[in-house]
């Protein structure tokens, strides 16, 4: 009886062994991704940033694989924060990217989804961690020409891109909008310098890009004007007289000075005038002509210096 309880244990074992390797097998070969035995490799380029002020991070060593894979490759972001790296291609277009040389950001590691024909850049965009958002910004916001809280509208917070000219990257700013009070409140934000812009809708009333610094208790008030209107255009404007009489519906052409090519085309209305718009600075020929009962042709030209902002008036006689 024990001999036949020993055989039925060992016959027991040597089917669980037997059973343990095929499943082990299955597993491996359904859950790992197989590399052919001479792969095709691929070139990722990308670009490493601060989600703050869009500043490229350099020097940083980036780890690159995919799941299951027995291999993996790394690369170093230049001064401008761009890296570059061979890549095995593999079916899933499944792979991993660990930052391992940064401190004070959060999600150093993620997956993403390349395949070998894409021809974007990946950009990878780095919060920073919880640990350094210590800043806390008020900001009170009110229409310069009612006086009135900006209540639907939108405020702008972000890091300075470029210090020297006080510009933002709208990929890398904080937006909070439609608050009742006129009160936007940024919490957990970075410390130090930052710029903040302000839009109000349906007026279209603006504050502008200014530079402020935050603390971690920091209140400020900005008001939304009118937007400055910059006339970048001329005009000319101009009668034709036949004699003392106006000419009505004559033609007038204008062209640039010391060219040939006509610009427009228009006819004096019935008091004789015309008007040239929306015209850029510089010189300008204009030309009337007409021909008379008697079929003789009669023109009148005269140049025009055109400057923004300014009004030429000029008089034809023939």
């Amino acid at each position: 009886m024990k001999k036949e309880l020993a055989l039925l244990l060992s016959l027991l074992a040597f089917v669980f062994i037997i059973a343990a390797i095929y499943f082990l097998y299955n597993f491996k070969s359904s859950a790992d991704i197989t590399i052919p035995s001479s792969p095709k490799h691929f070139t990722l380029s990308g670009f490493l940033k601060d989600t703050w002020d869009c500043k490229p991070l350099a020097n940083v060593k980036i780890d690159f694989s995919c799941q299951n894979c027995d291999w993996s490759t790394s690369s170093t972001t230049d001064s401008e924060g761009n890296f570059s790296v061979n890549l095995y291609e593999v079916p899933n277009n499944q792979y991993f990217y660990n930052i391992v040389s940064v401190t004070d950001y959060k999600d150093l590691k993620n997956s993403f989804t390349y395949s070998a024909t894409a021809k974007d850049k990946l950009i990878i965009a780095l919060s920073r961690s919880n640990s350094v958002l210590k800043g806390n910004l008020i900001v009170i916001v009110i229409n310069d020409e009612t006086k009135n809280p900006m209540v639907t509208g939108d405020v702008y917070l972000g890091g300075l891109v470029d210090p020297k000219n006080k510009t933002t990257d709208l990929s890398c700013e904080s937006r909070m909008s439609n608050q009742a009070s006129g009160v936007y409140n940024f919490q957990n934000v970075p410390l130090g310098k930052a710029v903040i812009s302000a839009m109000e809708e349906g007026t279209g009333y603006t504050a502008p890009d200014q530079e402020i610094i935050i603390n971690e208790n920091t209140s400020i008030n900005i008001a939304v004007k009118k937007p400055v209107v910059v006339v970048t255009t001329g005009l000319i404007k101009g009668s034709v007289f036949n004699g003392k009489k106006a000419k009505v519906g004559a033609e007038v052409t204008l062209k640039k000075a010391n060219t040939s090519k006509t610009l427009k085309t228009i006819k004096t209305d019935k008091k004789g005038k015309f008007t040239f718009s929306d015209l850029q600075s510089g010189s300008y020929k204009v030309t009337s002509s007409y021909k008379s009962s008697l079929g003789k042709n009669y023109k009148k030209s005269k140049i025009i210096k055109v400057r923004a902002n300014n009004t030429k008036t000029i008089k034809l006689v023939f």
